[in-house]
């Protein structure tokens, strides 16, 4: 995978997370800043250093962290559950909880095999969500924010080894082009083994 955000830093909204001068904890669930106890929902906040610490990697170990969410199978076909509301068909679907990223709207079912790197935050909002997040949002929705441009040049790479020959390396650079414009440039790759053996 491979993202490339571009932005001018003027017209960027402030990412949900906590606000360190008023130890107010800001979310965007309602597509605008607001303290979470002023939200009229149930909202999830994790932010990048929540996933880093509960060892969350990916979408799929979200359900780890977070009650009433689950992600589990039809086939190949992801079929996300907030409390209970999910679809019982496979294929080519629209999921009956929406997948957001950066604030577009992603159709596709399996978007939600990825894994989370670069990431700023997780919201997941649970409950109907169809007016502002579409008839698509009848359980809930995902909400998934990438990290914006710096203002300094900063970087890193991180790589990690698992069982099933699980390898994940992924790395990110980030700065300032031009005055009040950054580019963050993105990549990630993971490869594994499957875990059937056949026998001879």
């Amino acid at each position: 995978a491979l993202t490339a955000p571009f932005a001018a830093t003027p017209a960027l909204a402030q990412s949900a997370g906590a606000d360190e001068e008023d130890n107010v904890i800001i979310v965007t669930a309602q597509r605008r800043d607001q303290a979470l106890e002023e939200v009229p929902m149930t909202v999830t906040l994790l932010n990048q250093e929540s996933l880093k610490n509960a060892g969350v990697s990916s979408v799929q170990e979200l359900q780890q962290v977070t009650s009433g969410f689950s992600l589990g199978r039809g086939g190949s076909t992801p079929q996300p559950s907030i409390r209970g509301i999910t679809t019982i068909i496979n294929g080519s679907y629209e999921n009956n909880v929406a997948a957001y990223i950066d604030g577009l709207y992603v159709a596709t079912p399996q978007a939600l095999t990825i894994d989370l790197p670069n990431i700023e935050n997780v919201q997941i909002l649970k409950g109907p969500q169809g007016t502002l997040y579409g008839r698509n949002a009848t359980g809930g929705a995902i909400l998934i924010e990438t990290k914006n441009p710096t203002d300094e040049w900063e970087g890193n790479v991180e790589g990690t080894y698992g069982r099933f020959d699980d390898r994940r390396v992924g790395g990110v650079i980030s700065g300032p082009i031009a005055e009040g414009m950054g580019i963050a440039l993105s990549a990630y790759s993971r490869r594994r083994d499957g875990y059937h053996h056949r026998m001879s």
